[in-house]
């Protein structure tokens, strides 16, 4: 809003919440098979996950009649909230970005869409695959927006 040109500290006052959405594609139920993890995405997954190697059990996109050959059969939403707090309304009355970025990272509860993907991910509900395209398109959007 403060880059459309809204004075920050009536962005400040008037915001409650963000929320952000990207979806991604479903495996199909038909034909998804295990994935055997490469080390340094076992290694990346329970870093962002804060889990154990030994407990990301993934699985990934084979192909069938069912799915026209392509492992996905529909998509499902993966969400990011932040509920905005003093400190944060603060940072974004001052329009300091890197503070309010800083702050929100750290706000308990705070879930980015990465972390949201990887979530359904292990439950065996996208693929890796899936969650490595989200990223890219939350990081290349993130670079517009630094742009912009």
């Amino acid at each position: 809003l403060v880059d459309m040109g809204a004075e920050s500290f009536l962005a400040a006052t008037a915001l409650r919440a963000v929320v952000a959405q990207w979806l991604v594609r479903r495996l199909c139920d038909n034909c998804f098979v295990d994935h055997e993890l490469e080390s340094k995405d076992a290694a990346w997954v329970a870093a962002t996950l804060n889990t154990q190697e030994s407990n990301i059990k993934l699985k990934k996109a084979k192909g069938c009649h069912r799915c026209n050959n392509t492992g996905y059969r529909g998509r499902i939403g993966v969400f990011e909230l932040l509920i905005l707090n003093s400190a944060l309304a603060d940072a974004l009355r001052r329009a300091d970005a890197a503070e309010f970025v800083k702050i929100a990272k750290t706000t308990p509860g705070y879930q980015p869409l990465v972390v949201s993907a990887l979530k359904f991910a292990q439950q065996g509900i996208t693929s890796l695959e899936e969650v490595f395209r989200v990223a890219e398109q939350i990081d290349e959007s993130e670079d517009f927006m630094d742009v912009a």
